[in-house]
């Protein structure tokens, strides 16, 4: 039974994830013990910032990986991901400064913070980069023990953040300790495989490479770039708008319980879904329809839990002062389950020609959240989550329903 398990790429991949997340729930369930709102607060407006950076650090070219015709190619595009980290991410810590330096909630620790993001993000970029090399070389079991890595590391190294005692920026160094150890892992793993061999390349075969997977840069960046984006903006605004600090780790504290899990989930499996939509030539409507309602059950089923006890499952996890949390995780947990339905739609986008198409959707979306967040008043900050909320995912929808109709027609 053990062997017949080991089998199935994406049950091993999950597994892996799963114990690690159950690391990560006690990492967070003792870090809201320890930490005031205030610097739980703190570190949810960093970790926003964190995932808007790190989808843009590369330009989206390690997605290309996996759909490179060779491992040489794989191997250009790798180091092309290399070569492109250091000027992206000086670029990006120009703004995130200016937020950081301007936000009252962040301003005393600017500098601090912001030399915690880049670590970070850098770390998560070679990381990601890893993963989809690894992914090219079928080497499931190497990919499930990085799913287990990822959230056991972040939280061995926010328990021991608790054990130092609560401070400002603390849990920031912590997260960034993390990446650091696993960009390590993950690199060492790759070297290990044949999925894209790094032999040196001279400067214009790797921009060669890139040119040849240009759709990433021009039509994935900006399509996942605006989907962050919009996912970050409301923690990002949330202090300014309702100078609220306890809305945010309430926020926070509702994103680990919802989106943590599923996002290791996705990661995941993303490697593996999107390797095989690229090498499906045939029945791509029937894979794309049974893992799209899979994955979304998968966040259903829990949610229908948090609607019936939710308070009580926050103020027994996390303490009696967490139990609002639950109106937050209720609809984050609504819009997770959508974007995980939505995976294996946007995998198949590259095959279908329509990448373009999703950078409109995405600034559609975006737009509607903005627009509901700052034009119109709203009396708390979760009244403004939950109508932006809804506004973003009716956006989704609909272009999920015309993606579905080109499925459906293709020979």
């Amino acid at each position: 039974m053990l062997r017949e398990f080991a089998a199935q790429p994406k049950m091993v991949s999950i597994a892996g994830s799963a114990v690690g997340q159950v690391f990560l729930f006690a990492a967070t369930a003792i870090v809201s013990r320890v930490y005031l709102p205030e610097q739980i607060g703190e570190y949810g407006i960093y970790f926003a910032l964190f995932n808007v950076l790190q989808i843009a650090a590369m330009l989206r070219l390690e997605q290309a990986i996996v759909y490179a015709r060779d491992e040489d190619e794989a191997g250009l595009l790798a180091q092309a991901c290399l070569l492109v980290l250091l000027p992206v991410l000086l670029a990006l810590a120009i703004p995130a400064y200016v937020y950081l330096a301007r936000n009252p909630q962040t301003s005393a620790y600017s500098v601090g913070l912001l030399c915690a993001l880049v670590v970070a993000v850098a770390c998560s970029a070679v990381t990601r980069m890893s993963v989809q090399t690894i992914a090219r070389s079928d080497s499931f079991m190497t990919l499930a023990l990085i799913n287990l890595m990822r959230p056991s590391l972040i939280a061995a190294f926010q328990i021991l953040a608790a054990l130092a005692g609560a401070a400002h920026a603390r849990l920031t160094v912590a997260f960034a300790l993390a990446q650091f150890t696993l960009m390590i892992g993950a690199f060492a793993l790759f070297r290990r495989t044949a999925g894209a061999p790094l032999r040196p390349a001279p400067l214009p075969l790797l921009l060669d490479a890139a040119r040849r997977h240009k759709g990433f840069v021009l039509y994935s960046l900006p399509q996942n770039l605006l989907f962050v984006l919009s996912e970050a903006l409301v923690p990002l605004s949330i202090s300014f708008i309702y100078s609220d600090a306890s809305a945010v780790a309430l926020f926070w504290l509702a994103s680990r319980a919802v989106f943590a899990p599923a996002t290791v989930v996705a990661e995941s499996i993303r490697p593996q879904t999107y390797r095989a939509i690229a090498r499906q030539t045939e029945g791509l409507a029937r894979y794309v329809f049974l893992t799209s309602a899979a994955l979304f059950a998968t966040v259903a089923l829990p949610l229908l839990l948090l609607f019936w006890i939710g308070p009580s499952l926050f103020e027994l996890a996390f303490g009696a002062g967490w139990r609002g949390a639950n109106d937050y995780a209720l609809v984050l947990g609504g819009l997770v389950a959508v974007n995980m339905a939505a995976l294996p739609f946007i995998g198949a986008l590259p095959v279908l020609g329509l990448q373009r198409h999703y950078v409109v959707v995405e600034l559609a979306g975006l737009a509607v959240r903005a627009a509901l967040l700052f034009l119109v008043v709203w009396g708390d900050a979760w009244t403004g989550l939950a109508v932006s909320t809804l506004g973003y995912v009716l956006v989704q929808l609909g272009f999920l329903a015309y993606v579905a109709s080109i499925l459906v027609r293709r020979k």
